[in-house]
């Protein structure tokens, strides 16, 4: 564990997948996600989202092979059910993320997220 607090802990665990399965599901995935260019307001103006997005949720009959195999792995080795997952495409060293705060209204309390 990297640091425990009253709302949880981070855990690394860098062995989680192992290397030939996470290249197969990130081929797979790069190449069958519907991914979305989008736009949003930052500073008073529009901008493009510096990345492709997508998201399912889980129980959704669409959900990609390597998403649910992932999901499975979280939910053993966690004793959690995941309901959904979002997705960033990063296509080149000029996309990216900014600094930022996820939505904390929408997390439910002593469940964990997967990253």
């Amino acid at each position: 564990m990297l640091a425990s607090d009253a709302e949880g802990g981070i855990w690394y665990r860098p062995d989680f997948v192992e290397r030939a399965t996470a290249e197969r599901w990130f081929e797979h995935l790069r190449e069958h996600v519907a991914w979305q260019a989008q736009r949003r307001t930052m500073y008073e103006r529009e901008v493009e989202v510096p990345r492709l997005v997508a998201s399912y949720r889980l129980a959704a009959p669409t959900v990609p092979a390597p998403l649910l195999e992932c999901g499975e792995r979280l939910r053993e080795a966690l004793g959690e059910a995941f309901n959904a997952v979002g997705l960033n495409y990063y296509r080149s060293g000029s996309d990216s993320v900014a600094m930022h705060h996820d939505k904390f209204h929408m997390l439910v309390p002593g469940h964990p997220i997967a990253l």
